[in-house]
């Protein structure tokens, strides 16, 4: 089969070409810095012109591209997105109707809520990983790119979300001195927002009232063909950050305070100075040592993820490291806690289980290993590349 891969710059992108290849299929890259764009004539002629070239039978992108649907909707060609992202915008557009789609979600509320929308081109499917490039990599001597050994008592890879002039800043920023109350409230319901697992209440908090004044002094323009709320918009995107921001920054000084923290981040950490900042690690080159050879791998989810599984947890489990995440209710659906990871409920849930697994090796290492073998067996970016090539091949 000829396939067709949107480049995205996507963790796992090379990962899907080197497996596509090796399975037999002729793998083109199609780049394009634009490629987001719903509509754009230059990229539309050149995808069909690629595609009659080369008779692209099949197109790939990590999260969903409107422009890529709208130009085959005509054709014979069939399109594969496997979203990682949630939330992915681009979902909320009428061309998700389109049959030429094949739409893996990773969220599985996502997926619930589209499909109860009567959108019948989504599919659920949890994130996977190429499990053979990861044991060839640990089977390799550690790179010393960050002049530091892997080995951490507890490590957490991610950003903190701090950067200056963020969406949140800059919305404060908007509001001015003549809007304190609409601050205040916003305060608030972030504030509360990240003390909260299992549940993104923030859409229902922004009142009539509250968006009005948001959209009159930092405007969100909807785009024609989209079906997405500016309430979703302004939740999901603008504020879901800082909730990030705040449990991330709040979560890991308190673990700092009692527990030797290494953290791996492209951001600065000066809310966080007994934290070890080793800075940001390669995707496929160094984060597997990382993963592996701390004794606790923190996952700490966007609350944007309603329910899915981060790829972080399916990378922390799959290079063999031990996995202590916030709830999401997607992890109960694949794996088993005390089994394949565990998971904490509040910050005094989190600190006496660092401080449990910290002193029980043996159990610590049961869990890493069954997970890895899980992820292995059952989300293997191998195994479901076939399925869905299968499953669109035969639909």
């Amino acid at each position: 089969m000829n396939i067709l891969v949107i480049n995205r710059n996507s963790y796992g992108q090379d990962d899907v070409i080197e497996i596509l290849r090796s399975l037999g299929h002729k793998v083109l890259v199609y780049d394009h810095e634009a490629i987001t764009e719903h509509r754009n004539e230059a990229i539309e002629k050149e995808l069909l012109s690629l595609i009659n070239k080369e008779n692209i039978s099949l197109i790939f992108s990590f999260n969903y591209l409107p422009i890529v649907s709208i130009t085959i909707k005509d054709t014979k060609v069939k399109y594969i997105s496997y979203v990682y992202d949630s939330p992915n915008i681009a979902l909320y557009t009428y061309s998700i109707i389109y049959p030429c789609n094949y739409v893996f979600i990773f969220d599985y509320a996502v997926y619930e809520e589209l499909r109860k929308g009567g959108i019948k081109t989504v599919y659920y499917l949890p994130l996977s990983i190429h499990t053979d490039r990861i044991e060839k990599t640990l089977a390799k001597k550690p790179i010393a790119a960050l002049g530091t050994n892997y080995k951490h008592d507890v490590s957490f890879v991610g950003s903190l979300y701090n950067e200056k002039h963020n969406f949140y800043e800059r919305i404060m920023n908007a509001l001015g001195d003549n809007h304190d109350y609409v601050k205040g409230y916003l305060d608030s319901i972030v504030a509360a927002q990240s003390k909260v697992y299992g549940s993104f209440f923030i859409p229902k908090m922004l009142t009539e009232d509250i968006m009005k004044i948001l959209q009159e002094v930092f405007p969100y323009p909807q785009r024609a063909d989209s079906i997405a709320t500016p309430e979703y918009v302004y939740a999901h995107y603008f504020l879901a950050r800082k909730v990030a921001s705040i449990e991330r920054t709040t979560l890991l000084s308190a673990i700092s305070e009692h527990f030797n923290l290494s953290l791996f981040t492209h951001n600065p950490t000066p809310a966080l100075p007994k934290a070890h900042n080793q800075g940001s690690v390669d995707y496929y080159r160094e984060m597997p040592f990382v993963f592996r050879d701390s004794k606790i791998n923190l996952n700490l989810s966007l609350k944007s993820i309603q329910t899915g599984i981060p790829l972080r947890c399916i990378d922390i489990m799959g290079c063999g490291g031990f996995l202590l995440t916030n709830y999401q209710v997607d992890m109960f659906r694949h794996f088993e806690p005390k089994i394949h990871f565990d998971f904490f409920t509040d910050e005094k849930d989190l600190l006496e289980k660092i401080d449990y697994y910290l002193s029980h090796e043996d159990e610590r290492m049961e869990i890493s290993q069954n997970a890895k073998k899980c992820i292995e067996e059952n989300h293997n970016l191998t195994n479901y590349l076939q399925e869905m090539i299968t499953f669109v091949s035969e639909n």
